[in-house]
């Protein structure tokens, strides 16, 4: 699938999911809050900061006999309850702030539905790798790539509008992280998806539209096949890489 950029908007009524209640996810709810948006917090934790900021707080089992409205903070685990939103509720704006890379966390938590065997995988993560410039990779793992043009142990100056030259390192970014990912991942997997994150005053957002759309797409195909799946901006990312297959009795 290609990469899609949609123009960051929030309107009155528009549903916005913060994927994590920490600063970032309260954030995103404020955001919401002030335009006359609703807004979703996911947390494990419901003294989270995001608590602070919602009218009401809710347990996953309750969510899809309650009318989403105003701020809510659903106490669960993120992929599961995003997962179930997006099959019932159009979602304007997804806020990823959980580690680890939330899209290869919710692709595979969709897939499993159809009880594939999905395997992260260390042959494709080698594979990727080839592509990336070797000094933005900040680690590797069993089917994981953290890249960032911010060296490990450095932090981003906050608001950062992300221009060509870093104003904390001073290095210029010869592409946008995604467009490196791009080239990286086109011709190495059978399916892959970069989501580009869109600033939404102040906070990184995807669109829901486009996760949703993605889903189905992957819910479609018939294995085996290998995908990779990352959520980057112009100067970090997070990318999943799978082979999936049938479960063979």
């Amino acid at each position: 699938m290609d990469t899609v950029i949609d123009t960051p908007v929030i309107g009155k009524g528009d549903l916005l999911v913060c994927a994590g209640g920490g600063h970032w996810g309260a954030k995103g709810a404020i955001i919401a809050k002030e335009v006359g948006a609703r807004a979703v917090i996911i947390d494990l934790n419901q003294h989270c900061p995001g608590s602070k900021i919602a009218d009401a707080i809710l347990a996953e089992k309750d969510m899809r006999e309650t009318k989403i409205e105003g701020i809510s903070l659903v106490i669960g685990e993120v992929t599961d309850v995003l997962a179930n939103i997006l099959r019932y509720e159009p979602v304007k704006w997804i806020i990823p702030t959980i580690p680890g890379g939330i899209a290869g966390k919710l692709t595979q938590k969709w897939l499993e539905i159809r009880e594939l065997k999905i395997t992260k995988s260390k042959f494709l993560v080698r594979r990727a790798l080839i592509g990336l410039p070797k000094k933005v990779v900040l680690s590797q793992g069993s089917g994981t790539i953290t890249s960032s043009y911010m060296p490990k142990g450095m932090w981003c100056k906050i608001p950062c509008s992300q221009p060509k030259i870093c104003p904390v390192t001073g290095r210029k970014k010869v592409a946008p992280m995604h467009e490196l990912l791009e080239f990286s991942l086109s011709e190495m997997v059978d399916h892959y998806k970069i989501f580009v994150s869109q600033d939404l005053g102040g906070v990184g957002a995807v669109s829901g539209a486009e996760v949703k759309e993605w889903l189905e797409y992957v819910e479609g195909l018939e294995p085996p096949y290998s995908l990779a799946v990352a959520i980057s901006c112009e100067c970090h990312a997070n990318t999943a890489l799978f082979e999936v297959e049938e479960i063979i009795s």
